[in-house]
């Protein structure tokens, strides 16, 4: 092998990695987040109703027909269980309604929720695939729609907005558009 065809290899530069002062970061505490429209607080109640509804006549029609339903103390347990889990329901999706809302910023959306467990959501929006605004029946009776967002990342990192009203989500979604027609035009 000749000399002349052998190639030095540089020693490259070390890596640098500074560490950053945590008084130098944005404060995310500071954000002001949008609150969802108010008619989501109805809405949130009237479909746990619904579901819980259809649960307890579900549930009373398999004891009914299992016949586990002969005792009065049995009847009485059974009423106030599903009285206490639908109460308890209830008092978390009125008040989950206030920790809820969201923020888009000039590079990210995000999304914040939880009474006891905070959840803060912030999704890059370079990694934004595509927009979809959603609405059920019941949503669509209440004026509301659910802006549903797709990310690189897969189903695991996707977000969710609930409780915007028609028009608020669809310029939401524009704006978003917008960003990735910008970026794939660079």
């Amino acid at each position: 092998m000749d000399d002349k065809n052998i190639k030095m290899i540089q020693p490259v530069s070390e890596f640098e990695n500074e560490a950053l002062s945590t008084d130098l970061l944005p404060d995310v505490l500071s954000i002001e987040y949008k609150k969802l429209a108010p008619s989501y607080k109805t809405y949130a109640l009237v479909s746990t109703t619904i579901t819980f509804g259809i649960i307890f006549l579900l549930a009373l029609v398999i004891l009914l027909f299992a016949g586990q339903l002969y005792s009065f103390y049995r009847i009485i347990l059974f009423f106030a269980g599903f009285g206490v889990l639908y109460v308890a329901r209830m008092i978390i999706r009125y008040y989950g309604y206030g920790k809820k809302g969201y923020a888009i910023r000039r590079h990210d959306v995000l999304y914040k929720s939880g009474i006891w467990w905070k959840r803060n959501i912030y999704i890059p929006k370079n990694r934004i695939q595509h927009v979809e605004i959603k609405k059920s029946p019941l949503e669509d009776i209440f004026g509301l729609a659910r802006l549903k967002i797709f990310t690189a990342g897969g189903s695991g990192s996707d977000m969710v907005i609930p409780g915007l009203l028609p028009d608020v989500a669809q310029r939401l979604k524009e704006n978003m558009m917008q960003k990735i027609a910008d970026d794939q035009e660079e």
